[in-house]
């Protein structure tokens, strides 16, 4: 006969085992829930408050390329070109930059609008610092949260944000600058390389791109060509003349390869086609070129070497 005993007390061990890997899998799984959402709410904030700011810039940038408001911030008359309020963000041109919100619209959860925060009721501020220059910031109220925490988990991560800094109150200041004329409306070239050129760059023939350290091309293989070291200069020399090396870019050395281009005709004599163009001696800074070319007088056989004509030297760097 089977012992009830035994299989009670067998039920009650399973009962409190499978209670207690409940528990473990609950202490566990419950904070990392917590973490990923909080992590989540931060991550969606900071990139609403990145996509405020280019919104704001974008107005700006309208504003002043067509209706003739300076941008510069050294001139009275900026703060005009700049939104006077969020809800004219939202409004002008209609609405082009910012969907409109009214309060009743996200009281009823339609819509939330650009300064509403999730940590706080207070609201986002744009704050003008006139002065030479004139200065617009974009305050997030982060000082309002205890500083035991909250705080540093909304305001941190908006410091990746450029041109952003924590004020002593607590607050987060953005700097609001002006976008240059080369910037679209759709997406700008940052300076890190994180956004790709996707169509052909036109600097509209007045620029130039400056100062840099280097280009290469694709090739067909996929590989890449230097251009430092493929630009050639070409000059024109005679013999004994001396030519300045030109300044290379860190890691590559000027050669040159002189060849000759025409020899002076001579009389009293016949080239017999054995020629040269060399370099005679170098420095640090210059180098000097030599011609010989072979000739055979006409009336006594004797040979010399001629040095009249003209030389053409490629400079590379290397």
């Amino acid at each position: 006969m089977p012992n009830r005993g035994k299989q009670g007390g067998f039920g009650l061990m399973e009962t409190v085992l499978a209670l207690s890997l409940t528990a473990i899998i609950l202490v566990t799984v419950i904070p990392l829930g917590i973490r990923y959402y909080q992590q989540k709410q931060v991550d969606e904030f900071v990139a609403n408050i990145k996509h405020l700011v280019t919104q704001i810039q974008l107005y700006q940038y309208h504003k002043t390329s067509r209706e003739g408001v300076t941008s510069d911030p050294m001139k009275p008359g900026y703060f005009d070109g700049w939104p006077a309020s969020f809800d004219a963000l939202m409004t002008d041109y209609g609405s082009a930059f910012v969907e409109f919100c009214g309060p009743t619209n996200e009281s009823s959860g339609a819509c939330v609008r650009p300064d509403t925060l999730p940590f706080t009721t207070e609201k986002l501020a744009l704050e003008e610092l006139p002065g030479y220059p004139n200065k617009l910031f974009l305050i997030v109220p982060t000082g309002t949260l205890p500083n035991d925490g909250p705080r540093a988990r909304w305001g941190r991560p908006l410091l990746s944000i450029p041109d952003t800094l924590v004020r002593p109150d607590g607050n987060i200041q953005i700097s609001l600058r002006p976008l240059t004329k080369s910037i679209m409306y759709d997406e700008f070239l940052r300076k890190d390389g994180s956004v790709h050129l996707t169509q052909d760059w036109d600097v509209g023939g007045q620029f130039g791109i400056t100062n840099t350290r280097d280009l290469t091309i694709r090739n067909i293989d996929g590989s890449q060509t230097r251009v430092s070291n493929k630009l050639t200069d070409i000059y024109t020399v005679e013999h004994g003349e001396w030519l300045s090396k030109p300044k290379c870019p860190n890691g590559l050395m000027a050669e040159v390869n002189p060849t000759i281009t025409s020899v002076d005709f001579h009389p009293s004599y016949d080239l017999t086609g054995s020629q040269r163009a060399y370099v005679i001696q170098e420095t640090s800074t210059q180098w000097q070129f030599g011609l010989d070319a072979l000739a055979v007088h006409k009336s006594s056989g004797t040979k010399r070497f001629l040095n009249g004509g003209v030389i053409t030297a490629f400079v590379q760097c290397k």
